[in-house]
């Protein structure tokens, strides 16, 4: 078996909720009437709920998203992503941890707000006003099984694992195509991890070099992606191990330290250019 594929697994991550919105075809033939259009020409789509709790749902799956995201790298398929091993444990603890909360804020939109937000829909001056229809709004127990957020994990394929009896040939043919796909998988991650970390280092050049306001949360930012490279480095490459090494060294550094001391930003910055040009070698 690849060592690659004994290295990290296939992790997703599906979330799905209510929307809100809903077309409204007699308003769409409303506006297309009124404007002299074909009814085809465009449609309009209304939002039926307005509710900080179903905001808070949404922007908490887009935080969730954005930590997988930044814990995995990309597989050949639009669904899965890559999970290595090493960061296995981290990637179940905050995932487990932000699935809670956002899921949390789904079941407080649908007992709290879901009945009350259909209110202000009714009644409240910026609401729906004529468009308002009751039958556009599912029952609580409907809507509540429109909330969730599914986890799944499978091992990454590889051709020793083909067990479909046809001929030799085919069989060989069809081993070959797979461990071509697992070796263009496998350079894609790298490709994507070494794009992260260069984007970072150039992000964090251009501030110090430029004269940018020094934002706290892009120097923590910073420093958790070169804490997880080693564990990232799916490829258990020795350039990336070493690169990191010398990241955490010269550029995981105090905001403070490097706002308060010219000659120091001016230094790390030309350290950040310096590892930029390296690393251009390997991109």
């Amino acid at each position: 078996m690849s060592e690659f594929a004994n290295r990290a697994m296939l992790a997703k991550v599906i979330c799905h909720g209510y929307g809100g919105e809903k077309t409204d075809r007699e308003v769409s033939n409303e506006v297309a009437d009124m404007k002299g259009a074909g009814r085809k020409a465009g449609r309009y789509r209304k939002k039926l709920i307005s509710s900080p709790y179903l905001d808070r749902f949404w922007t908490g799956v887009s935080e969730l998203r954005t930590l997988h995201n930044g814990l995995t790298a990309p597989w050949l398929d639009g669904g899965h992503r890559l999970l290595p091993a090493l960061l296995f444990w981290d990637w179940r603890d905050q995932i487990s941890g932000q699935r809670r909360e956002v899921l949390g804020f789904a079941q407080e939109f649908v007992s709290k707000d879901y009945l009350p937000a259909i209110e202000r829909a009714r009644v409240n001056a910026d609401g729906l006003g004529q468009m308002f229809n009751e039958k556009d709004y599912p029952s609580q127990a409907a809507l509540e099984g429109k909330f969730g957020i599914d986890i799944s994990f499978s091992p990454i394929p590889v051709a020793a694992d083909w067990r479909v009896k046809l001929t030799d040939d085919i069989e060989r043919e069809i081993q070959a195509d797979l461990t071509e796909r697992l070796k263009a998988a496998e350079e894609l991650a790298m490709k994507d991890i070494w794009n992260r970390v260069y984007k970072a280092v150039s992000e964090m050049e251009d501030r110090l070099a430029n004269g940018k306001r020094l934002v706290d949360t892009s120097f923590v930012k910073f420093e958790e992606l070169i804490d997880i490279l080693p564990k990232l480095n799916i490829s258990n490459d020795p350039t990336l191990n070493k690169l990191a090494a010398e990241l955490k060294l010269k550029l995981c550094i105090d905001r403070d330290d490097v706002k308060e001391d010219e000659s120091l930003r001016d230094q790390k910055a030309a350290e950040a250019k310096a590892i930029m040009a390296k690393m251009s070698a390997y991109m």
